[in-house]
Order: structure tokens, then C-alpha cells, then sequence
């Protein structure tokens, strides 16, 4: 079954609502290689290229918050870094070859992505929301590339 970014888990914000889906879509594509049952190689690829996409996402968010002033933006930080390590350490399992270890991945992608949206992101919303109807708007309109 396709995953989608449910409704709950839309920030309103165009750069990182985009920047979600091609998380979900990464998820779907290695669900797909898991189902086609393709081997460690594409599952490898999809690995890597998610995990580069993941740092560039942690990156901007990061700096969009920095830059409002989040009060809360070193917990932020610390869940991004706890996922990469996660993420890498799967990565090594993987390459290893572990059994299955393919499956555990996409369920903790999966669980980890929709609840970190759901609860830690949408969390900083009111704060950034404030944030773009400050003196900082014009900041904002360029770091999140909307026009609202």
C-alpha cells in the first residue's frame, strides 16, 4: 500500500511539506524494491540517496528554525541526529546482509517520519507562524520559499 503524508502532518509550509513527500516517496520506493524483492544493491542506493536527502531536509528545517528563534531547536536538533545514526547503523546491518533487516528499516522509517511530522514538527508551527508576521518575514519568504 502507497503511503501518503496524511492531512495532520501538512505544516502549511511549501518547502518543508515538499520536502516531507519526498521523504514518503523514498519510504514507498523502498518499499517497492522490498516487495519486487531487488537486490541489496537498489536497496543500498535507495538507503544512501534517502539518507543524503534526510541531511539536506535536517539542514533546512534546522535553519529555518534557527532563524526564528525556536526555543526548542536543540531538541529538534537532537532527534535528526538520533535518526541519522539510526539510519547509518541500519545501513551497516544492511550491507552485512542481515536477514530481513530490510523490513525492520522501512517499519521504522515508516513509524519514525509520520510520528516525527505529526508531534516534533507540527510543534514548532505556532512559533514560525509567528515568526513570518514578524520583522523576520522577508527572511522567512526566502528560507521556506512561500509567498503566503
Amino acid at each position: 500500500m502507497k503511503l501518503a503524508l496524511p492531512k495532520n502532518c501538512i505544516t502549511g509550509i511549501k518547502k518543508i511539506d515538499t520536502q516531507h513527500q519526498k521523504l514518503v516517496d523514498a519510504i514507498n520506493d523502498l518499499d517497492k524494491a522490498i516487495i519486487l524483492n531487488k537486490n541489496n544493491h537498489i536497496v543500498s542506493g535507495i538507503l544512501e540517496q534517502m539518507t543524503q536527502y534526510v541531511e539536506t531536509h535536517f539542514l533546512d528545517e534546522e535553519e529555518m528554525l534557527r532563524r526564528c528563534q525556536y526555543p526548542r531547536l536543540k531538541e529538534h536538533q537532537q532527534c535528526h541526529s538520533k535518526f541519522i545514526k539510526q539510519i547509518k547503523l541500519f545501513q551497516k546491518m544492511q550491507k552485512q546482509g542481515l536477514p530481513n533487516i530490510e523490513t525492520q528499516i522501512f517499519i521504522f522509517l515508516k513509524e519514525w517520519v509520520f510520528i516525527h511530522i505529526k508531534h516534533t514538527d507540527m510543534a514548532y508551527l505556532t512559533h514560525i507562524k509567528l515568526c513570518s508576521n514578524s520583522a523576520r518575514v522577508t527572511t522567512w519568504k526566502i528560507l521556506t520559499n512561500d509567498d503566503s
